[in-house]
């Protein structure tokens, strides 16, 4: 018996108070009977969109996608979407079909659906009409009905067939993998936001590594637009499983322009591909065991960059940054960055010196010196400072 929530509970009660069919589905059921603690629910039931608002009038209701038939509830300060049984047809756009019939059999929505695990329900009990248990219990990814419907209905289910794979670590059978290695051209017509959300995911799945080994000329052709090497594929399951850990060893050792390019092109945000570039900028520093010298580093490079990068190179380098990992683990409470002194550019300026980059070069000897063993301490950062104006009175400041 699968226990649902209390928000997920009264809505199927109230529904069914006012004599609707109502179903849990999808991703919730699929999790469950995996073992999972599912992360959100969906209802589906055969009441039109306009029953559901009013069944649920004195809850707050978005009209999410009410065309389609999606009413979303706010019960107990939790989103609950709720979904009309629906039959759809002339996929014009390789998305949204030109056609929604909202529908009162449960059998003919659930045939529309993507993959047989996803298409089971439950309402006290569980409800299967495409063996979706079975294939779950065997690790199977199977479109339901025929494979090619389901593809050229919506072409971003072949990702999601290789995210299933990967995140599930189960096996695509024969027929839909026939398909998918078929249409993936398909792709081409999916927005690169679709895509984004699918492939972030399959990158962070148990079985990526075998993903990206069997549809590696595909993937390269239409989604990354980029040459994958293989020895770095080879490794990927051995590195933190972390996206920008995982995409930064994909891209290792490539131009950066290419890379930006290309992450740009699959709609990651900025500030991902920072975080990219910056491991693939700093990936050539010498990192050495040796305190002073790490630290020095890390007056560069931010400290999760780096270990990402002393990540990569363990890993690449068959376990010889061991040493230099456990040092880095160590020097967290111990980064200085220029923010961090006792001392800032204002005192050196009550110290005689003139603004300008004179300042940020005092600091960062500063800086120096603290990573050396001075004492980063107000009264000692002020006599060092004192002592380096003096040497460079005679000079133009």
């Amino acid at each position: 018996m699968m226990k649902l929530p209390d928000y997920v509970l009264k809505a199927i009660n109230l529904l069914e108070t006012n004599n609707y069919e109502v179903y849990v589905v999808g991703g919730a059921v699929r999790d469950y009977l995996l073992g999972k603690t599912p992360s959100d629910y969906d209802l589906s039931t055969n009441a039109t969109p306009e029953e559901i608002k009013q069944v649920f009038a004195n809850y707050f209701t978005i009209d999410t996608g009410i065309k389609h038939g999606t009413v979303t509830v706010m019960i107990d300060h939790k989103l609950l979407e709720i979904t009309t049984y629906r039959e759809e047809e002339g996929y014009i756009d390789f998305r949204r079909p030109s056609k929604v019939t909202f529908i009162k059999n449960i059998k003919s929505d659930l045939a529309r659906r993507d993959f047989t695990i996803n298409a089971i329900c439950f309402n006290r009990k569980f409800l299967d009409l495409h063996d979706g248990i079975n294939d779950l219990e065997n690790k199977i990814i199977k479109a339901i009905g025929k494979p090619e419907e389901r593809f050229t209905e919506d072409p971003l289910r072949i990702l999601r067939a290789l995210r299933f794979a990967s995140t599930l670590d189960f096996e695509i059978e024969k027929a839909t993998k026939n398909a998918v290695l078929k249409y993936f051209p398909l792709l081409k017509k999916v927005s690169k936001e679709r895509i984004n959300v699918e492939l972030s995911k399959l990158l962070v799945g148990k079985n990526v590594k075998q993903i990206l080994i069997e549809y590696k000329d595909l993937l390269e052709k239409y989604i990354f637009k980029f040459r994958l090497s293989n020895m770095h594929i080879n490794v990927i399951d051995e590195v933190s499983n972390d996206l920008v850990t995982k995409v930064s060893l994909l891209y290792l050792n490539s131009d950066i322009d290419d890379v930006t390019k290309s992450l740009k092109e699959l709609k990651f945000p900025n500030k991902f591909i920072k975080k990219i570039v910056n491991v693939l900028k700093y990936y050539g520093y010498k990192i050495v065991n040796n305190e002073v010298e790490m630290l020095k580093v890390l007056k560069v490079v931010e400290y999760v960059t780096l270990g990402i990068i002393l990540d990569l190179k363990n890993t690449l380098e068959k376990g010889k940054y061991q040493a230099e990992i456990n040092l880095y683990q160590n020097l967290k409470a111990k980064v200085l960055r220029i923010n961090d002194l006792k001392i800032n550019g204002r005192d050196l300026i009550k110290i005689g010196f003139k603004e300008g980059l004179i300042i940020r070069n005092t600091l960062e000897r500063l800086l120096d010196d603290v990573i050396n063993g001075l004492e980063n301490e107000r009264n000692s950062l002020i006599k060092k400072a004192k002592e380096y104006y003096e040497d460079c009175m005679g000079d133009d400041l």
